[in-house]
């Protein structure tokens, strides 16, 4: 089992498998074993590290199934809950180890709290969360429970809106977004707020036009923590680049995004999403960056536009782009594009990024 915030774990080596396998149950419990066994079987208290685990086994009547029940001490400051592993199946000595284990976060199911800091023209989340998807569900699974405020409301007094009366953070997830421009910049005693509640392991969501460093330097800040570097946008070489199609990339097609809430593959649906027009501004997602980010999600292309689609009446909308691709033999620190081509050879970035993460 395993158990942290991000940055904190507790006892990494105590799986569940292993668990199960020190508990000292009566005995192991075959098919037959289980059709007769009527009572509760008890484990030994397994510890490990700083928290105890005791394990029982038993039918259950009421709902005419065989249950495994798990109780451990309390274990404080963790914001995302536990990670359990289970398997169904049987198994005896030989083989318990062999069998498919999945995680399963204690956390499933839950509400998350998100304050939405919105550009004081964009007040639209809530409305996107309550619409509902083609087989009639809600958007969110009834799962997200979005508080919107203004920027310039939140810029005034961060932590009135981030803590509770109490002085305790009220909210799971920080979202700064989403509209056009992106709205102000996050000012100084803002900065310090989101870092040190993002540094808790709580989420922080940066929209659209938010992390770049044409007007944004203090947003631009976060770009490493996301895998990105941010880089001036101005009449050198074109870093707009995006579409109205996205897809995963292939490496993660199969993660966690694309299962919960909603299982995004069912029923066949292909690897293409449509999206509202979107682009990147001078935002490169960085192949081998320190933070350990992953790209979750890049624009269909080509054909890519600067800003995302395709205007016959705007020659700026309507321009075509390539991927730019950052490189090492011509530093950008210098010469703020000297570094930017668009052949991919030895390249150590490029720009088609629509959704990036980190732990």
């Amino acid at each position: 089992m395993t158990a942290g915030t991000g940055a904190q774990s507790v006892s990494p080596d105590a799986k569940f498998s292993s668990l199960l396998k020190q508990s000292s149950f009566d005995q192991l419990l075959t098919d037959t074993d289980m059709a007769n066994l009527q009572h509760h079987v008890t484990g030994t208290t397994v510890s490990s590290g700083d928290f105890h685990l005791t394990t029982s086994a038993g039918f259950d009547p009421a709902t005419n199934t065989w249950v495994t029940k798990l109780d451990w001490d309390p274990l404080a400051n963790l914001s995302d809950g536990y990670v359990v592993q289970k398997a169904q199946g049987t198994a005896d000595e030989a083989n318990i180890f062999n069998l498919d284990w999945k995680n399963t976060p204690t956390n499933y199911g839950k509400k998350v709290k998100v304050l939405n800091v919105y550009p004081d023209d964009g007040n639209f989340l809530k409305d996107w969360l309550n619409q509902n998807t083609p087989d009639g569900q809600l958007v969110s699974g009834g799962l997200i429970d979005a508080t919107p405020v203004s920027m310039t409301a939140f810029n005034a007094n961060p932590s009135a809106y981030l803590k509770d009366s109490a002085g305790q953070y009220d909210y799971d997830c920080l979202y700064f977004g989403s509209h056009d421009v992106g709205g102000d910049d996050l000012s100084a005693a803002t900065l310090t707020a989101v870092q040190t509640f993002g540094n808790t392991g709580r989420s922080v969501i940066f929209g659209h036009d938010t992390v770049r460093n044409t007007f944004h330097p203090n947003y631009a800040s976060f770009a490493n923590k996301l895998g990105i570097k941010s880089v001036t946008v101005n009449a050198g070489y074109p870093t707009k680049m995006g579409s109205q199609q996205i897809e995963f990339t292939p490496e993660l097609k199969n993660g966690l995004l694309t299962k919960y809430p909603n299982d995004l593959f069912q029923n066949g649906h292909a690897n293409v999403f449509n999206v509202s027009p979107s682009h990147d501004e001078g935002q490169f997602y960085m192949y081998n960056n320190d933070s350990g980010a992953q790209r979750w999600m890049q624009y269909v292309g080509p054909p890519y536009y600067s800003w995302g689609k395709s205007d016959p009446n705007d020659p700026h909308h309507g321009q075509l782009v390539s991927i730019g691709y950052l490189h090492k033999t011509k530093p950008y620190e210098s010469s703020e594009y000297a570094g930017i081509t668009t052949n991919p050879t030895d390249a150590i970035g490029d720009d088609n990024a629509y959704l990036t993460t980190n732990k």
